[in-house]
């Protein structure tokens, strides 16, 4: 398959979410996410099929096909009153997915893709992390001030609490009125979702996606460290993680520092940085390991970069 076709297997993957909640087989994508990419990750070198390529079509309609089709499952859901654990798990990995595909358009020029982005995020309530990722993180990473830059030795669970309010409260810091803003939004999902009796299962599949995206936060960026503002933002502040098939499903996000150092690239030409540290693993393993903070404590450490 020409590796130009890449970018529609997400999406293909999220419409077939719609048929497998009619059938009831939504552990399908907890099988796929946490077993099967990371196998073929871990057995088929890819690096030269996501090198560096210009743009097309198809990759931009690919992303924007991610908001229509996220709330056609939603409806389902709500539809064919699909509200088990299995169910919610697996919608909020979608909507996971969704904030993804949001971290790649709001940092796009045009005015379209940024309202597709807007429209994802304030999906699971996290609107304010549009401006605060990229007014405040790209600006402080590595920093202490940075909510979304964990220091090293700190645990997952305490990071967890440290960059959901750090982030809630420095975007509420940098712009009230658009923070007043997306919480209006949000709430009027809220009270659709209440309307629908879907409420309480909506609130847990946005925290499923919140969660996704703090993972992959901790593991982009565990125990890297800027000396102070005034050092600029090199490779070395960001782990990469350029394995085959989460790198297709997750848009080249693995490729972070190059993201870091050119945050108006698209994802197709993101490249490979020698020089950032890599994960040892790829980011579904490691988003299960941190769990585990001694084991990942020993895997990671040897391999941070020497001025860390």
């Amino acid at each position: 398959m020409c590796k130009e076709y890449y970018p529609v297997i997400p999406p293909l993957i999220f419409l077939g979410g719609i048929w497998l909640s009619i059938w009831d087989r939504l552990e399908f994508f907890l099988l796929l996410f946490f077993v099967i990419v990371p196998l073929v990750d871990m057995m088929v070198p890819g690096i030269h099929v996501l090198s560096p390529r210009r743009r097309t079509m198809l990759d931009e309609w690919a992303l924007r096909s991610w908001l229509p089709l996220q709330i056609i499952n939603i409806l389902a859901m709500i539809y064919f009153d699909r509200t088990q654990t299995k169910d919610i798990l697996a919608m909020g990995m979608m909507m996971g997915g969704g904030i993804n595909v949001a971290h790649e358009l709001i940092h796009k020029d045009n005015f379209t893709d940024r309202m597709i982005g807007r429209v994802l995020l304030t999906m699971v309530g996290y609107g304010h992390w549009e401006w605060q990722h990229k007014e405040g993180h790209h600006k402080n990473i590595g920093l202490e001030k940075d909510p979304a830059s964990a220091p090293f030795g700190m645990s997952i669970y305490r990071f967890l609490p440290r960059t959901i309010v750090g982030t809630l409260y420095q975007s509420m810091n940098m712009s009230p009125l658009r923070f007043i803003t997306t919480l209006s939004c949000s709430s009027i999902i809220l009270i659709m979702a209440w309307k629908a009796g879907f409420l309480a299962v909506y609130l847990q599949m946005g925290a499923v996606a919140i969660l996704l995206l703090e993972l992959i936060n901790y593991n982009e960026h565990y125990g890297l460290y800027r000396s102070s503002p005034d050092q600029k933002v090199n490779e070395t502040h960001s782990w990469d993680a350029p394995y085959l098939m989460s790198s297709i499903l997750l848009y080249k996000l693995t490729f972070h520092a190059d993201h870091h150092l050119n945050s108006k690239k698209f994802y197709t030409e993101l490249e490979d940085r020698t020089k950032s540290p890599r994960l040892p693993f790829p980011y579904p393993i490691m988003m299960m390991i941190c769990l585990f903070p001694p084991i990942y404590f020993h895997l990671v450490h040897p391999l941070l970069p020497t001025h860390n």
